[in-house]
């Protein structure tokens, strides 16, 4: 089990005290990789030793496994090891290099004079090679076939029993207690080894998978329909060597020509490499471009759209500009300019969730609004990590209402949880069987559904005395599912975030960059998802097909990155406005989540734009989530939310005011 950063950072102060702070803050500092590497203990005990030993981290994952086997080969030698004096094996240049700290003109470099490492090169390759297609393992052979595997090949011929010793006693081979079998200590040393020889002669073909939705093997909609209960969305099925081409970019003699040569088999993974090893801006600005176009591909599986769009983040979103304000860095969104005029909103036909009618939606009725922009996608984590990083939260310039100060000191922060308990809980208890169905759909988590039937039994101070251990008011310094890493990528909207916060952030945001941002209204999404002509769903006036965007049916489990889902967007080019996670506005619904306090027609002179939120006070959401069905995404559909809750399927986009010119799109 991968340890978290806590246990890092524990592991670091027992193992190498007078270092462990300067460690951890380079890993912090560093790309991702190496850090989410050193989570296995024994691999972080590889960067301790090799830190110990050199007196810094390593340059990537390749110089980690570098540094252990020359370690390994100067402890072996100087043991008098028998298979590494100067022989074939190990010459007396191979040796004198190593006992002289020399040879290593990158940070991988291995003496491969003689045959030895060459040999375990090909002793990899031809164990990884047995693998079948999509399968990531660490692979065991016979003793016998070990033998046959090294003796095929000419610098292993005659010394296959003495590698394997080597081998052994270098502690990158092991074999079972009856010595029938023979693997590589760890896996990643199989691909480390095996990625050594791919480095010198790649082959590329090993990676190459289908990519578009008529060519993928099983197609979208009859995995998703496989899928069992609690199971998520998977990616495209792996070849089993993308490792160990990563491993490879990072010891290829020019790393820009492997990651360049890798884009027509593999762009996802051509892109991972660059972000493994250096690469040149030019190129990464060329992965960048076509990373942005296979998220935005409709012919693309939306599995590989998706993870185009994550490993997109990681390279730098160049459809964002960053700036440097006065009060650091922020990322400027890209928004989409709408005509003023007059749009319709609402509608006149009620609909029915739950074998409820709801009419809160209704009438239909023209509203006349001045035009204006709206953000193209949600705010993601990595536009709110600057704002963390700027220290929004400890600032007190951006928490201005009382409600807002009371907010930040951790004064009744639990309110709406609690609240949101006993609405849905009375709901239950009105329709004995919506909890099921929630259920049964997969709208809820099953943990989630458990805790509820479990409240459902409790007497009243037996349920307030539980609400209040599970939800205690306390101050926050970042969105509340900060610390889950499957909200945290930076390319997904950011979510666990109160109406306080999205404020919060667009005042920031406003006064780093001179131009005005704010949380939209209702009305204004709904306009910016209806368009002119009063679409019923953002993308039209149907839906397409039920995979059209992240919502229930596709089976993600939470946020995908943002504009991965180019068939519901908006003719104006607005994304994710039917599915992802749903839109917080800044217009009030009112003290009652199951009765609107502000019916339609839509009056903002009655006070529901008066947006300073009291504590127990309730505001509308808009738009769909990866929880909320596909055809439910009614353009007209009003959701209300307490403004202080702090919900996983609840995202942000901004509204521009003015300074129309840099960084609008066109509708």
């Amino acid at each position: 089990e991968a340890l978290g950063d806590e246990l890092v950072r524990r592991f670091l102060h027992v193992h190498l005290p007078a270092q462990a702070d300067a460690i951890w803050q380079a890993l912090e500092q560093r790309d991702s990789a190496l850090r989410e590497l050193v989570r296995t203990p024994f691999l972080l005990r590889l960067l301790i030793e090799q830190a110990a030993a050199e007196g810094g981290l390593p340059a990537g994952e390749a110089a980690l496994f570098g540094g252990f086997v020359r370690r390994a080969l100067l402890r072996e030698i100087e043991r008098g090891h028998p298979a590494l004096q100067p022989s074939a094996l190990l010459t007396t240049r191979d040796r004198r290099g190593l006992l002289q700290r020399r040879g290593r003109r990158r940070p991988h470099a291995l003496p491969d004079g003689g045959a030895l490492i060459r040999s375990l090169e090909h002793l990899a390759s031809g164990m990884q090679s047995r693998m079948t297609v999509g399968e990531m393992a660490q692979v065991r052979v016979s003793y016998d076939e070990a033998i046959a595997i090294l003796s095929a090949d000419v610098d292993g011929a005659g010394h296959a029993e003495a590698i394997l010793d080597a081998g052994t006693a270098l502690g990158v081979l092991d074999e079972d207690e009856q010595g029938e079998a023979v693997f590589f200590a760890h896996q990643r040393f199989q691909e480390y080894f095996a990625a050594r020889s791919m480095g010198k002669a790649p082959r590329f073909e090993r990676v190459a998978r289908p990519w578009r939705a008529d060519e993928v093997e099983i197609d979208l909609a009859t995995t998703v329909a496989a899928l069992p209960p609690a199971e998520s969305l998977p990616g495209l099925p792996a070849t089993g060597w993308e490792e160990t081409t990563l491993l490879a970019a990072q010891m290829a003699p020019s790393p820009d020509a492997f990651v360049e040569a890798l884009m027509e088999p593999n762009l996802v993974l051509a892109a991972r490499a660059a972000l493994a090893c250096e690469t040149a801006e030019s190129l990464r600005d060329r992965l960048r471009w076509a990373l942005v176009e296979r998220s935005r591909d409709p012919a693309a599986d939306a599995r590989e759209r998706i993870a185009a769009g994550r490993t997109l983040a990681r390279l730098g979103d160049p459809r964002f500009e960053r700036h440097e304000g006065p009060l650091g860095s922020c990322l400027l969104p890209p928004v989409i300019a709408l005509p003023g005029g007059t749009y319709m909103i609402g509608d006149d036909d009620p609909l029915r969730f739950h074998d409820m009618e709801v009419r809160v939606h209704c009438p239909a009725h023209p509203v006349q609004l001045d035009a204006f922009a709206i953000g193209q996608f949600h705010v993601t984590n990595a536009e709110w990590a600057l704002f963390m990083a700027a220290g929004g939260y400890q600032d007190p310039r951006w928490w201005r209402s009382e409600t807002a100060k009371r907010w930040i000191r951790g004064e009744n922060t639990s309110l709406p949880d609690k609240m949101t308990v006993y609405f849905w809980l009375e709901r239950f208890r009105v329709d004995e069987h919506l909890l099921a169905e929630l259920r049964d759909s997969g709208s809820w988590p099953e943990a989630v559904c458990d805790r509820m039937a479990h409240f459902l039994t409790l007497e009243p101070d037996a349920l307030a005395e539980q609400l209040a251990e599970r939800f205690p008011s306390k101050a926050f310094e970042a969105p509340r599912f900060w610390d889950q890493p499957l909200l945290r990528h930076p390319s997904q909207p950011v979510v666990g975030i109160s109406l306080i916060e999205a404020r919060a952030y667009a005042a920031w945001l406003s006064a780093n960059s001179g131009r005005a941002y704010r949380v939209p209204s209702e009305v204004e999404l709904e306009a910016a998802t209806r368009g002119l002509e009063g679409r019923r769903y953002a993308c039209g006036d149907a839906i397409p097909h039920a995979l059209v965007c992240n919502s229930i049916e596709l089976r993600t489990g939470g946020p995908t990155p943002i504009g991965v889902f180019p068939e519901s967007d908006t003719p104006e080019g607005i994304a994710d406005l039917m599915g992802n996670v749903l839109n917080a506005s800044v217009s009030r619904w009112g003290s009652n989540l199951a009765e609107t306090d502000f019916p339609y027609p839509y009056d903002p002179g009655d006070g529901r734009e008066m947006a300073d939120p009291g504590e127990a006070e309730c505001f509308v959401e808009r738009g769909g989530a990866y929880s909320t069905s596909a055809a439910e995404t009614f353009a007209f559909r009003r959701n209300a939310a307490y403004g202080l809750s702090t919900s996983r399927n609840t995202g942000l986009r901004l509204v521009l005011d003015g300074g129309w010119g840099v960084g609008w799109g066109s509708g």
